[in-house]
């Protein structure tokens, strides 16, 4: 998506197959159930493995979402470089895999997840476990089990990525934001108050200072705050959505691409908000905004003034 070139794909689809034949072998009625799980969700203590697997996302919900993630991948990797018997078998092995999660770990007459947390909940929907008609009350719950905890965030680091997404996908982003910065334990905020200068291992600062895990909040800010997301391979289509709402007075957002640098910024003022954005040449962008008509943008520079 980032590139346009398919090269990093046909390098590595015979690995990527592989590892989802690993994870065949081992599973139970299409489910798996073999890797650390939502690894250091909150807790109390030193950073020691009986600490870091206290989460309460059972370990076979995300191990068979991670499943279903890399075969879904393996398959629109084969459509695109052509593997058409691949992608076919792909296809079926995915689909089974997904009903396989949705009849032991989701409860439709209740409209829960197995483990009722934020993690599974938000995986049933960032992997595409639910249907239509179940996101909204799934969305719902999402919400409800944030609130539970005081607004604060209940996930490890399988949790993190679907978590944060899904509160951007769905128009919760200000939700999200008052979670990464709360002012006190956990959040992104709270390490930050403790002088972090690099990503930390786990929530209460008992493990490693510089690790990479939780650092899909990154993303988070260019996809859901500054809103700028590739819809097309390369950059060729661009989706726009600034999140002018979210309580952020002002945002600077950049992503340098293939085609150039695409910018959606902006700055709240008496007046209203004043948006700035920039496609490159070579890209198309739709700009969505609250309470307006979408509007396509051609190559260029845009200013103007939104309420």
């Amino acid at each position: 998506m980032a590139t346009g070139d398919l090269r990093v794909l046909a390098e590595n689809y015979d690995a990527l197959l592989r590892h989802c034949a690993y994870m065949r072998a081992m599973a139970v009625d299409e489910t798996v159930k073999y890797g650390l799980g939502d690894w250091c969700a909150p807790f109390d203590g030193l950073s020691l493995y009986v600490n870091m697997t206290k989460f309460k996302c059972p370990v076979e919900v995300s191990d068979t979402a991670f499943r279903y993630a890399a075969v879904c991948a393996s398959e629109r990797w084969a459509g695109l470089l052509g593997r058409s018997q691949d992608e076919a078998c792909l296809h079926a092995e995915a689909e089974s895999i997904r009903a396989a999660f949705r009849k032991h770990f989701y409860d439709k007459q209740k409209n829960r997840v197995a483990g009722d947390c934020q993690s599974s909940t938000a995986m049933m929907l960032y992997y595409g476990f639910a249907e239509q008609d179940e996101i909204p009350g799934l969305v719902q719950r999402l919400s409800e089990l944030i609130d539970a905890q005081n607004g604060h965030l209940d996930f490890g680091v399988l949790g993190m990525k679907s978590v944060l997404n899904v509160l951007g996908q769905y128009g919760l982003v200000k939700k999200a934001l008052q979670m990464i910065g709360a002012p006190d334990y956990p959040s992104y905020r709270y390490w930050l108050d403790q002088e972090a200068t690099t990503l930390w291992e786990c929530w209460n600062g008992n493990g490693s200072h510089c690790h990479h895990m939780f650092s899909d909040v990154s993303a988070f800010f260019y996809k859901y705050v500054g809103g700028i997301l590739p819809m097309a391979p390369g950059y060729r289509e661009i989706l726009l959505r600034p999140a002018i709402n979210c309580g952020i007075a002002e945002v600077e957002c950049r992503v340098k691409t293939v085609l150039g640098t695409v910018e959606c910024s902006y700055i709240a003022q008496e007046d209203g908000v004043a948006i700035h954005i920039a496609v490159p040449h070579g890209a198309t962008a739709t700009l969505v905004l609250p309470h307006e008509t979408n509007r396509v943008l051609a190559p260029g520079t845009y200013d103007f003034l939104t309420h």
